[in-house]
């Protein structure tokens, strides 16, 4: 592959990588099979201990809304941030939301104790229903945690459910990114 643009830091201007995608197709049987793919070409190569991460885009567009960040440009900027999270940490996370997003206090505390809260798939779901429950704040996420948990059902019904993690840091652009 090769980047157009100048690689930033770290990163180079041509690269391998390997991927599979879906276009087209709104039927979460064919992200449950990335999920399987993902998990027999892992184990086909012999890596011995491993787990899939897997968030839905509209479950961070609801946690967007909830928290009052309605500006598209606006939740993008967030969503790079908490894409960072892996790498700075939650503290300087918190000041990028602030400062470089404009963020308050409390919506980055919300945002980042979302994120990061986790547990088993059936604690989470359990949790995101009760955050997106019907009436409330955040609707567009009642559809992401539907998605999610057919996914995760699909999941263990292929028998791989052990190898699944739900991880709701994970954040992608809308430009690329609208569901599992």
């Amino acid at each position: 592959v090769w980047r157009a643009e100048k690689p930033s830091r770290g990163r180079f201007r041509e690269f391998v990588q390997c991927d599979a995608d879906i276009v087209g197709s709104r039927d979460m049987a064919a992200d449950a099979e990335l999920v399987c793919l993902a998990c027999e070409l892992l184990a086909g190569l012999g890596v011995g201990s491993y787990s899939v991460r897997i968030n839905n885009r509209k479950i961070l567009s609801g946690l967007m809304e909830a928290v009052g960040v309605r500006e598209r440009s606006l939740e993008e900027g967030v969503l790079r941030t908490v894409d960072k999270l892996p790498k700075v940490g939650k503290e300087e996370a918190a000041r990028l939301l602030r400062e470089e997003n404009g963020l308050a206090p409390e919506q980055a505390a919300r945002i980042l104790d979302f994120v990061g809260s986790g547990g088993v798939t059936d604690e989470i779901l359990g949790r995101l229903r009760s955050s997106f429950a019907e009436g409330g704040e955040g609707g567009a996420g009642r559809a992401g945690v539907d998605e999610l948990s057919e996914v995760t059902a699909l999941a263990a019904a292929a028998g791989i459910a052990g190898l699944v993690e739900l991880d709701l840091s994970i954040a992608r652009g809308r430009t690329y990114s609208t569901g599992p």
